[in-house]
């Protein structure tokens, strides 16, 4: 007897759960990225996180990235050069701005997102979609104003760059979808990512990397979890949903970024800081749960 299909809904707000699980573990990678930054150049980093990440993704399953074929190790091309834009900009970024600020900016691919989605692929958002992202816009205003003030400096303008390219690789994703290679995928990302990385360090910048304890402990955090996880879990549940909805559920992140640098870092958010995150938190909740969102929640693995 056949098993009668799991709805659409639930398949959805199961990948949305799972996406959220990368936001937290995201939200701890700007900590570790700040500890990293104080004994790794920027780009050396980069190289550093990546390269281990590509060696683990090696190791896990070597079997399946020998064979991969032509079309994976195409998409995990695009979207290693795409990745390593993105995290480039938003790890030099960083070395300029607040922990806080910077997941704050990150996350304005949320406006970023639906917007391209409409121009290059003619798709709209569903009204509750669109007023979630209303709704988290405003919060992080009031979340940024109130932690660090409303004058941007030059860390903000090249994390703003990190947040669009951040949005065509969750558009990316969402388009060059491979079921049953996700592992190659990830290889092949992390691998141009490191290459990448480290051609940029020595040709960029004055390399510095220091073997020190806490700068080991850092990559502990940033490639296991803050890549092979998050990569792994995004490319297998984000195509249960919609990329705007996806992004949605990423703006997350800066209220996990925060919480954790207020409760490690001691950090000063100001006032307005808790009404933006409960702003964030509702727009989340709005483009969860209103009625007929899931697009594609049937493909969900």
């Amino acid at each position: 007897m056949t098993a009668p299909p799991v709805p659409k809904l639930r398949i959805s707000l199961k990948s949305e759960a799972m996406l959220l699980v990368c936001t937290l573990i995201w939200g701890g990678t700007f900590l570790a990225t700040d500890i990293a930054l104080a004994y790794a150049s920027p780009m050396a980093l980069i190289s550093a996180r990546f390269g281990l990440a590509a060696m683990l993704a090696l190791a896990l399953d070597l079997r399946a990235i020998v064979k991969m074929s032509r079309a994976a190790m195409t998409r995990g091309l695009i979207l290693g050069a795409l990745l390593y834009s993105s995290f480039g900009m938003q790890t030099i970024g960083q070395a300029y701005t607040s922990v806080s600020r910077s997941a704050f900016i990150t996350q304005l691919l949320v406006a970023f997102t639906p917007v391209l989605e409409r121009v290059l692929f003619r798709r709209r958002a569903r009204p509750a979609t669109l007023a979630g992202v209303c709704i988290v816009l405003f919060g992080m205003y009031l979340f940024s104003g109130a932690s660090v003030g409303l004058s941007w400096n030059r860390g903000d303008w090249i994390t703003l760059g990190c947040a669009f390219l951040f949005s065509v690789y969750i558009l990316a994703i969402d388009h060059l979808d491979l079921p049953g290679e996700h592992t190659p995928i990830l290889f092949v990302q992390t691998f141009v990512v490191g290459v990448l990385g480290a051609s940029s360090s020595f040709l960029m910048e004055d390399v510095r990397f220091q073997p020190e304890v806490a700068l080991g402990l850092a990559l502990l955090y940033l490639a296991p979890l803050g890549v092979n996880v998050v990569l792994a879990l995004q490319m297998r549940f984000q195509p249960g949903t919609t990329p705007a909805r996806a992004a949605v559920v990423f703006t997350m992140e800066p209220v996990f970024a925060t919480l954790m640098s207020v409760l490690l870092l001691q950090e000063d958010v100001g006032g307005l800081a808790v009404p933006g995150m409960v702003l964030i938190i509702t727009g989340v909740l709005v483009s969860e749960l209103g009625p007929g969102l899931q697009r594609r929640g049937a493909k969900a693995r």
